[in-house]
């Protein structure tokens, strides 16, 4: 379509692919074309070490499309991708990484926002009836911040919202911090996503907190040129025993009187607030695709503290940073998180032709007879109306099986990664 991106989809043929024995070829896409290499380094190391052959050319042949920026430019841009293909995007996942659109979601655990000029009228009452509050003015798409009083706050301007200023935040080391958690949507509809384990971002500011200036923006706010997780004094004395660093922030949050079992269940409850608040939205974006199973993404989800341990959700990132360009000694975290994620969503299966019956190949890590549950009932189940008889052989239909099938892959193969949701079932016995 003239004037419309569109990505090739693939020209090989089964036949081809079983002859040639070729590599599934990985694309690589980024728009700032001279920070390839850069930005993508560690993405084109573990996919190589995964045995993908990798190229930049947006017309070349590709089993698996890595997109830094979103490549959905157009409704049809990958409508008609083959179902063995698969992208590391979800169709309009603005809906979760814009922070205007982060922040009045509904979802638990962010601090109250007013986008102008529809929340005005909103805005001026909770100050009416919040006189203390003090808030920071946030840019929609990028990463500044102010605190602002309310006579000089712009009620005019779409392109940014004020937010509640958390003003007294749990510190370490005497410094504010935030942390950052990788999350992995795995499928849209039915909705299941992951939390990485071990793995995580911690980064504090330069300056200590008090005493407070809030003309010093350096006090209050996380820059790109912030202090990162080894800078940390107390975090230091047990990353030296080789912890890991979610066990190092652990045993970090105890020394400063925090329960980090309450931290994580916190955590896992607000990113499953976040994503049901847009599942709706990523849902009705997504049918336009036939194979919506496509599409999968890494988040990074970031958050703080106050001195009272509540938690604060901040942002869902968008393409998380994974270069170690600046900080080399996170290399480990970026490739340890790829390494993870491509096991996850099945990218690591894919050394084994993907062109070929790839029903063959899935049916050998996950056979419908790895599925079935309830034997003492499927035997007695005459009529498939019934409720307990929905995930019996003979009831069960294939488009449900298929994503059960797909769970369970996940489940043999998610490494380092907790499901947050669906939630895990509990059985319950009565003695």
């Amino acid at each position: 379509m003239k004037g419309k991106k569109s990505w090739s989809v693939g020209k090989r043929n089964q036949k081809t692919s079983a002859t040639k024995q070729e590599k599934p070829t990985v694309l690589l896409h980024f728009t700032k074309k001279p920070h390839y290499e850069v930005t993508l380094k560690h993405v084109r190391r573990v996919m190589e070490r995964f045995g993908y052959g990798v190229t930049y050319n947006t017309d070349a042949d590709w089993d698996v499309l890595w997109a830094h920026d979103s490549p959905f430019s157009t409704v049809e841009a990958l409508t008609e991708i083959k179902p063995h293909q698969r992208v590391n995007k979800i169709p309009e996942n603005g809906h979760l990484t814009i922070k205007a659109e982060f922040v009045k979601s509904g979802a638990i655990n962010i601090p109250p926002a007013f986008r102008f000029p529809e929340d005005k009228d909103k805005f001026l009452k909770y100050v009416e009836e919040n006189p203390t509050t003090k808030f920071v003015e946030k840019n929609n798409y990028h990463r500044e911040i102010y605190l602002k009083a309310v006579k000089d706050i712009d009620f005019d301007s779409e392109q940014k919202f004020v937010q509640k200023f958390i003003d007294k935040p749990l510190l370490i080391d005497g410094k504010k911090f935030e942390f950052g958690v990788y999350v992995v949507i795995t499928s849209i509809h039915p909705l299941r996503a992951y939390r990485i384990k071990e793995d995580m971002i911690i980064r504090y500011t330069k300056i200590p907190y008090y005493p407070f200036n809030e003309s010093n923006v350096s006090q209050y706010v996380i820059k790109e040129d912030s202090l990162q997780y080894w800078e940390s004094p107390t975090m230091q004395k047990f990353l030296n025993h080789s912890y890991s660093i979610q066990e190092s922030f652990d045993a970090t949050l105890k020394s400063v009187g925090a329960n980090p079992d309450h931290v994580w269940e916190l955590v896992d409850k607000s990113i499953v607030s976040v994503l049901l608040a847009q599942e709706g939205n990523i849902f009705y974006s997504a049918k336009y695709y036939q194979n919506i199973r496509n599409f999968f993404e890494l988040y990074r989800f970031d958050y703080i503290m106050d001195e009272d341990y509540k938690l604060y959700a901040l942002e869902a990132n968008m393409s998380p940073n994974l270069s170690s360009a600046k900080n080399p000694r996170n290399a480990i975290i970026y490739e340890q998180v790829l390494n993870n994620l491509f096991k996850l969503v099945g990218l690591e299966a894919y050394v084994n032709l993907p062109n070929e019956n790839s029903n063959i190949t899935q049916r050998m890590v996950a056979h419908k007879r790895n599925i079935m549950v309830f034997p003492d009932v499927c035997l007695h189940c005459n009529d498939c109306s019934d409720f307990e008889c929905k995930l019996c052989a003979t009831c069960l239909n294939e488009d449900l099986a298929l994503d059960l099938q797909m769970a369970y892959r996940e489940y043999l193969s998610k490494s380092r990664a907790s499901r947050v949701f669906p939630p895990r079932m509990v059985t319950f016995f009565l003695f």
